[in-house]
């Protein structure tokens, strides 16, 4: 395991501490966790649709990960579950995380349709959402 643990630091080294990179490291710290771990596993909370802003989705495509998508919203989940249908491996689950069992308001951010769709998205409050630990 430390000989792991060395090889992933030494492929990270480039990007750790770096104050001139102007672009985000992120891809280039999970490429360099993918090449030293190519078996991985993984929990993606707030999986959203796993297409938009999803940084795990090639190597989930590409590799042997296996690991759990978590959505709380069911119509993006449905998107979720239709854009990894047939992808083994995977487990999706609906739900919201939280500190303690029960319900609470949840916000998210919808797009906009019709006249305003120009415009900033909205914010909407769900109330009561229910959530386990």
């Amino acid at each position: 395991m430390r000989a792991h643990i060395a090889a992933f630091r030494h492929r990270l080294a480039p990007w750790l501490g770096a104050a001139t990179r102007t672009e985000p490291a992120g891809p280039q710290i999970l490429r360099a966790f993918a090449d030293t771990y190519p078996n991985a596993g993984f929990i993606e909370i707030g999986a959203n649709d796993g297409v938009q802003h999803d940084h795990l989705r090639p190597f989930i495509l590409s590799l042997p990960w296996r690991g759990v998508m978590v959505e709380p919203l069911p119509w993006v989940f449905t998107r979720l579950r239709d854009n990894y249908r047939g992808q083994e491996g995977v487990t999706f689950e609906n739900a919201a995380i939280a500190d303690a069992d029960g319900r609470v308001p949840f916000y998210y951010v919808t797009r906009r349709r019709g006249p305003r769709a120009g415009g900033p998205p909205d914010l909407v409050r769900r109330d009561g959402l229910a959530v386990a630990r």
